[in-house]
């Protein structure tokens, strides 16, 4: 955990195997996509538990209506309603998003996602139930204030997907051209984005990770490119497309505006003001003790 305005970082949990996703619930509960190990990990102050998923790591696809018999292979993304009440689970290698009931015995839902004789499925489908789409290694997920829309960083079909948690979970194209990679905004193209955000307004913001660029994307599907350059590489900080980015990872919004990107092969957290033009500093990087440098 990284405290912004000291910039302390301390250790909360550990005993995790690449974890890739984490969201908090209104009352500081963390949850964590633990891919390594198939499972999903609640920390409450300090104290992990195995939430859902087998506490031995073994990896699959099964639903079930106690938790720790579940199973996930490679979950990566991972949001929670503001009542925490329920989390959704990008369930990466399964190619399918996974609801799990927060209360009672946590139960495991498949909620998106093609699944034939118990193995998830590869594709680009939309459909309606949400079981009647398809994803490719879905990565990290955004869930709406209302709870309502949950966006999905499909990273092997290099778009942004919708599904609809209001209406049977239909899983829609919001932005993007499935199985087409690029980096244009007329037509939007994206390429392996792995991070997604969302703010209060409901303006969505993109790690496009093959691309080293950060994106908007407008409530009604607007594309633009805030920061960083698709295919120039390395670690620059600047104003809006002259700053430069090596792998946007993570990405977070915090209620001000300011916009926090993990920068994964730099080993870099960027930050990005976009108040006015969006600029991009690196106020934090290689951690000395339990005290993260200015950078």
């Amino acid at each position: 955990k990284v405290a912004v305005t000291t910039g302390i970082t301390t250790t909360i949990g550990t005993g995790f195997l690449n974890p890739s996703g984490v969201a908090v619930d209104s009352i500081g509960n963390v949850y964590v996509a633990d891919t390594g190990k198939h499972r999903i990990a609640k920390i409450v102050g300090t104290t992990v538990s195995v939430l859902a998923g087998d506490a031995a790591g073994t990896s699959g696809l099964v639903d079930h209506a106690t938790g720790t018999s579940a199973r996930f292979f490679n979950p990566s993304g991972i949001a929670v309603n503001a009542a925490g009440t329920l989390a959704y689970v990008a369930d990466t290698s399964n190619h399918v998003i996974r609801r799990i009931d927060l209360s009672g015995t946590v139960g495991v839902t498949t909620i998106a996602g093609t699944v034939v004789s118990g193995v998830g499925t590869p594709g680009t489908a939309n459909g309606t139930p949400g079981t009647a789409g398809s994803f490719t290694s879905p990565y990290a997920l955004a869930l709406n204030a209302a709870g309502t829309l949950l966006f999905v960083a499909d990273r092997g079909n290099h778009s942004i997907r919708q599904v609809d948690l209001s209406s049977a979970n239909a899983v829609s194209l919001f932005a993007g051209t499935s199985g087409t990679p690029g980096s244009t905004e007329s037509p939007a193209l994206f390429r392996n984005p792995e991070g997604i955000a969302i703010d209060a307004g409901g303006v969505l913001y993109v790690a496009d990770s093959g691309n080293a660029t950060i994106r908007k994307i407008t409530s009604a599907g607007g594309v633009t490119t805030l920061a960083g350059q698709a295919g120039f590489l390395s670690v620059t900080d600047g104003l809006s497309t002259s700053a430069r980015f090596q792998e946007p990872f993570g990405i977070a919004v915090h209620s001000s505006g300011v916009i926090y990107v993990a920068d994964a092969s730099s080993q870099n957290i960027r930050r990005l003001a976009v108040a006015t033009a969006p600029t991009v500093t690196t106020p934090v990087s290689t951690p000395t003790g339990n005290t993260v440098t200015s950078g």
